[in-house]
């Protein structure tokens, strides 16, 4: 069976992205599996008050987190490729 064709890089959603480019890059420097947690949520969400009423906010949430046994050293954050860097 031919391999399948990578879709062209423009059409790539985040997903994709992350699937054909990026973890096997992340992978390819040399981190293993069980060093990279993807879709880690590494806080609980902030605590607002406000009219004397508490509400926690949204956790923040990680595409890649890479760890160093076990100790979180590097936050990975994925974007399709057609957005230009920094958006």
């Amino acid at each position: 069976m031919p391999p399948v064709p990578l879709p062209q890089k423009h059409e790539l959603n985040e997903e994709e992205t992350k699937h054909h480019y990026i973890t096997p890059a992340i992978e390819n420097a040399g981190w293993t599996k069980s060093q990279i947690w993807m879709e880690y949520c590494f806080t609980d969400g902030m605590i607002q008050v406000r009219d004397g009423y508490i509400n926690k906010g949204a956790q923040k949430k990680a595409d890649y987190l890479l760890s160093y046994k076990g100790i979180p050293l590097a936050v990975v954050e994925a974007k399709k490729l057609s957005l230009p860097l920094g958006a």
